[in-house]
């Protein structure tokens, strides 16, 4: 899709805790590989990009700077709608299942308040972790119970009542 158009296009970033970020680029593919390895702009340095939520052609840098510049100035819901009528909405980057990593403090601290749960004879289950972090750990933001899910099957660690991965 990129090699096709030489000109530029500007695209709105989804990133992993929700934030938004608009820039411009010749290439959306290589631009979005910037970002998720850390080369990029330091805004995604600091808030990993999930995926390329749209992006609008357009027919010069100057252009394309110039539409960035009225994005940058928009709410993050206004930026949605005005990126909701771009025409490129499928195929544009996105991180992978398999490429998304679980910072290892996380994994560590999931892995520690199950043992903790599970040697009390408590629920051990993604939505009690999750509940135990967000009670006992009040500075830390709980990870969702989807990640934390993923990270039980991921290290095997089943639930001691009902002996799967899953929910009791």
């Amino acid at each position: 899709m990129n090699g096709e158009n030489k000109g530029w296009f500007v695209y709105l970033l989804e990133c992993q805790n929700g934030r938004l970020y608009t820039g411009i680029t010749p290439d959306l593919e290589l631009r979005f590989n910037k970002h998720y390895t850390g080369k990029g702009a330091m805004f995604t340095r600091l808030n990993k990009p999930l995926r390329m939520i749209a992006a609008k052609p357009c027919e010069s840098r100057s252009e394309a700077s110039r539409l960035e510049i009225q994005m940058k100035k928009l709410t993050p819901w206004q930026k949605r709608y005005m990126a909701n009528r771009w025409p490129l909405q499928e195929g544009l980057p996105k991180v992978t299942d398999s490429e998304k990593q679980v910072p290892s403090e996380v994994v560590e601290l999931v892995e520690l308040v199950r043992l903790h749960l599970y040697n009390q004879d408590l629920p051990c289950g993604a939505t009690a972790i999750r509940g135990h972090i967000a009670t006992q750990y009040p500075t830390v933001k709980p990870p969702s119970v989807a990640t934390i899910s993923a990270i039980l099957r991921q290290k095997k660690l089943t639930n001691k009542r009902t002996g799967s991965y899953e929910e009791e």
